[in-house]
């Protein structure tokens, strides 16, 4: 009898979580500065390497948000027509990891980063960014996101090939 009962308290529980709407928590995204305008990215750049080291692999403390499981954030710049790596942020703090650490980073995993101008470009990243407009816990946001992820108008393509934006509408 107490196993019927137990059972059928376990159906009931299994029921009522898998019928909840539960949402994992957004990761921060990545930076993109484009002249005066920014953009958030949700699409990670330095993840498309596919580096063995990919889980927070700079000193970023003990303690990582759940926003944030790399423990870090990519700030990206556009110089003439080239993504640029200009810098990353600890999450949730704004100390920079030191640049040096970061070409370490990308050697130690046998990746040799090209420099411009003492900036890491992006030469292996490759993808067709829309952007879209968010709301957030920070309110309105502006958003560049992969275009094979959303099925609807747009005002802006960004088109990389191997890091040198090539089209924008």
């Amino acid at each position: 009898m107490k196993t019927k009962i137990l059972s059928l308290l376990l159906l009931i529980a299994f029921t009522v979580i898998f019928k909840l709407d539960l949402f994992a928590t957004e990761q921060t995204p990545d930076l993109l500065i484009i002249g005066k305008d920014s953009f958030y990215l949700q699409s990670f750049p330095i993840e498309q390497l596919n580096f063995k080291e990919n889980m927070n692999p700079f000193d970023t403390g003990l303690f990582v948000s759940t926003n944030c499981w790399r423990g870090y954030q990519a700030i990206w710049e556009i110089k003439d027509n080239k993504l640029l790596l200009q810098k990353i942020l600890k999450c949730n703090t704004d100390t920079e990891i030191d640049y040096n650490t970061v070409i370490s980073y990308f050697e130690k995993n046998g990746y040799k980063p090209k420099l411009i101008n003492g900036k890491i470009f992006a030469d292996w990243y490759t993808a067709k960014l829309i952007d879209c407009e968010y709301y957030d816990y920070r309110g309105r946001q502006k958003y560049l996101q992969e275009t094979d992820k959303i099925k609807k108008k747009h005002l802006i393509v960004f088109n990389f090939i191997n890091g040198e934006l090539i089209l924008k509408i």
